[in-house]
């Protein structure tokens, strides 16, 4: 005996049509209005994350010593503010951080940290920080170093670069910071 087979197939095509109307509704800012009202889905869309080909952070065992160790991670500047400088300001590492300051920083902040990078056309004058301000020059070492590792804003994060060559771009940025003049 033979029995029929139901066929489901126009069900499942009217559900699939129903369930993709009903999410046409969820784009533009109300949704991210409404997600930004739920702590913890900005938590989870503002974590440090493991990019590709990146090895993720590990955590040293609780009461162990590092050797050689840098910075402690974090997830803004505002993290690395009490960190201090390693790195003597001296004319080697004035070079390294004047020959990284000029691939990474000046598309943004300009030769002479004042802005007007070649990036900055597209943005509206402002949003890119010059580094000359009095509020940069009060900013710490580690807050700096913070900045570079992290990004924050339009800045992004540089935290595969080696913590030895961002603290060669704070020297460099603290020498732009004493030859120019202070704009506020």
């Amino acid at each position: 005996m033979r029995t029929r087979k139901a066929s489901c197939g126009p069900l499942v095509a009217l559900a699939g049509l129903v369930t993709f109307a009903g999410l046409g509704g969820c784009r533009g800012t109300e949704i991210e209005d409404a997600l930004d009202e739920v702590t913890w889905f900005s938590n989870m869309r503002d974590q440090i994350a493991v990019e590709p080909f990146e090895e993720p952070a590990r955590m040293p065992p609780e009461g162990t010593i590092a050797v050689g160790a840098g910075a402690p991670l974090g997830a803004l500047p505002d993290d690395y503010d009490d960190v201090a400088n390693p790195t003597p300001a001296s004319e080697a590492s004035l070079a390294i951080g004047k020959e990284s300051y000029e691939v990474y920083c000046m598309v943004c902040h300009g030769p002479e940290g004042r802005g007007g990078g070649s990036i900055e056309g597209p943005f509206p004058r402002g949003l890119i920080n010059r580094l000359t301000t009095q509020r940069a020059r009060d900013y710490t070492d580690g807050y700096l170093f913070g900045m570079i590792s992290v990004g924050r804003g339009l800045m992004p994060d540089y935290r595969r670069m080696p913590q030895d060559e961002r603290w060669h771009i704070v020297n460099y940025v603290r020498q732009l910071q004493r030859t120019a003049p202070s704009e506020d």
